[in-house]
């Protein structure tokens, strides 16, 4: 993969480091959201969707009561409200978020996300997304959840190709410093394998492409 590592002839090798930000969006923070992208020097915006109609999926609560497939259409249906509230981010922060928790409460079975139950609103997303060209972060912290696949899924990743969707980003969701850069290799070799050759990083919000 490309790399943020500049190296010139007998030299030391340097690392240029770039500032970002994670926006947890809500509908009635969009005015304040603006105002502190346009204060701060930040050179990469993630716009998340943590918080769904005042309820964290991260707690059991926000499943009670429902099946799985209800509770995701609630957070699909809220990251399109988000992003047309407010767009001015970079890059779309791992899509099916709400899958990992989902899986913890009603199991690896009851709790799977096929596409097919939630397409109409995934395509509209997308189709949002690539209108405004934001990229679609590809998050391997999935990965330390137990899940076997990143946010959004390998078959949601395919269906953003078949969107017409090309800009992605990678990102680890790194809480700690060993799990800066955790399985982006593995990440890498997959995301080829459906037709992706390169992804972005962010410099004063824009895109410059790399390598997978």
């Amino acid at each position: 993969m490309g790399k943020l590592l500049e190296i010139e002839a007998n030299s030391t090798p340097t690392t240029e480091l770039r500032i970002g930000i994670e926006l947890g969006l809500q509908p009635h923070l969009a005015s304040r959201h603006k105002d502190l992208i346009e204060k701060l020097p930040i050179d990469y915006t993630i716009g998340s969707i943590h918080t769904v109609n005042h309820k964290d999926p991260y707690y059991d609560y926000y499943f009670e009561g429902r099946n799985a497939k209800d509770s995701y259409k609630e957070y699909f249906e809220c990251v399109l409200e988000n992003l047309e509230a407010f767009s001015d981010i970079d890059s779309l922060g791992h899509l099916d978020y709400v899958v990992r928790y989902g899986k913890r409460h009603f199991g690896d079975n009851e709790g799977a996300c096929p596409l097919s139950d939630h397409k109409e609103i995934i395509e509209g997303i997308y189709k949002f997304i690539i209108n405004h060209e934001i990229a679609l972060e590809v998050n391997t912290g999935a990965y330390r959840t137990g899940l076997t696949e990143p946010n959004p899924s390998f078959e949601f990743l395919k269906f953003y190709k078949e969107c017409g969707g090309k800009l992605i980003t990678i990102g680890a969701d790194a809480h700690k410093p060993e799990h800066v850069g955790l399985h982006f290799e593995k990440i890498a070799h997959e995301l080829t394998s459906i037709g992706f050759n390169e992804y972005a990083i962010y410099k004063q919000h824009k895109a410059e492409m790399m390598t997978l």
